[in-house]
């Protein structure tokens, strides 16, 4: 598994090149408002995470963790989400935020990772869990 960090967003294999937002997305990348993380197998883009600073400038928010469906459950997501964890470490930042849709079921995937539940927000149809882990938690 080889892991590369994208200037453009625009990549070969669809995880990100058909998204809604995609030239939005492209200037976002291009002025560091927002940084992605792949995860490649046999130069396919396998897995890929978004993660950006939070407004007060403390955090790291992390967003849209996506794995093609036939490389789950190989550890791929937790590898990207680690490597997250490393880059917040490396530059300063006090924790990594997230918020997942409590009916998707990656509340429990996170609760494994060491992120702990701070809110959950009901909606109309659905509940938000937002989520956290702090740099001094963070494992090598």
């Amino acid at each position: 598994m080889t892991w590369q960090a994208f200037n453009v967003p625009f990549l070969k294999g669809g995880i990100i090149s058909d998204y809604k937002e995609s030239e939005n997305l492209k200037e976002m990348v291009e002025n560091k408002k927002i940084f992605i993380l792949a995860a490649l197998s046999n130069n396919k883009i396998v897995g890929a995470v978004r993660y950006k600073s939070t407004a007060n400038g403390q955090n790291i928010y992390l967003f849209r963790l996506a794995v093609l469906k036939f490389y789950r459950y190989m550890g791929i997501g937790s590898k990207l989400v680690k490597r997250v964890e490393k880059i917040t470490k490396k530059l300063g930042y006090k924790k990594i935020k997230l918020d997942c849709v409590l009916e998707k079921g990656l509340f429990p995937y996170y609760k494994k990772l060491g992120y702990r539940v701070y809110n959950i927000k009901k909606h109309d149809d659905h509940y938000d869990v937002f989520m956290y882990k702090r740099v001094n938690s963070f494992k090598k």
